[in-house]
């Protein structure tokens, strides 16, 4: 089963103490690599509960924040999360997963 990486805790750590775009810009090969780390788990994640379960598919979010409505203007969430759906109506609901 795959696993989330020190490169991708470490960028997390790295977006909460850097918080703007100018260094986001500069560290955005850093944010793919850690993206695609989440789709790596996210995937072995979903293999693993269609052991037990029928899940259908999952969805990781984006890390930029919609500030139009919000009190905090930082521009990038300081975590990763995804959602797993589970498949059919008879098996409403899902599992939503934060890093």
């Amino acid at each position: 089963m795959s696993s989330i990486s020190n490169k991708t805790l470490k960028f997390l750590k790295d977006v909460k103490s850097n918080n703007n775009k100018d260094w986001f810009d500069e560290n955005k090969p850093r944010y793919v690599e850690a993206k695609d780390n989440m789709n790596e788990f996210m995937q072995s994640v979903m293999n693993k509960l269609n052991e037990t379960d029928v899940i259908d598919g999952y969805k990781v979010y984006r890390i930029y924040r919609d500030v139009r409505f919000s009190k905090d203007k930082t521009p990038y969430k300081t975590y990763l999360h995804a959602y797993l759906k589970r498949s059919g109506a008879a098996r409403r609901g899902g599992d939503w997963v934060g890093i």
